[in-house]
């Protein structure tokens, strides 16, 4: 059965106590049970996605030994660097939130459509 490690991240530590973390949590869980993944890890840090995150970097090194995707529930729990910027991002991180992977899909199309109509 394929694995994933699953990583959440807050901002701030009021947000930490709030339903944040056990959303993303219970999120990622429910696509992994439905994808048939087992989680192998489960890191999370409380603090500013522009900043250092040392358990995403524990979860990416999880990542690498165990050449397995990183379940996050929407791809800004993992950075806030555009897409671009972070290499990982594309190839390696998992979006579990329908909601949010249909937004993604929308904006590629839109940006696509702008750089169609910018050629023109």
């Amino acid at each position: 059965m394929a694995k994933c490690i699953i990583y959440t991240r807050v901002s701030t530590t009021p947000q930490a106590t709030g339903t944040g973390l056990v959303r993303q949590l219970e999120e990622c869980i429910r696509y992994a049970a439905s994808h048939r993944i087992n989680v192998a890890g489960v890191y999370t840090d409380i603090c500013s996605g522009a900043g250092t995150m040392p358990n995403r970097e524990i979860a990416y090194r999880e990542h690498v030994r165990l050449k397995c995707p990183i379940l996050v529930e929407t791809r800004c729990r993992w950075s806030r660097h555009r897409h671009e910027d972070d290499p990982l991002i594309e190839a390696n991180v998992v979006c579990a939130s329908e909601h949010a992977r249909d937004m993604e899909a929308r904006i590629a199309c839109l940006v696509r459509e702008m750089m169609t109509n910018v050629k023109s």
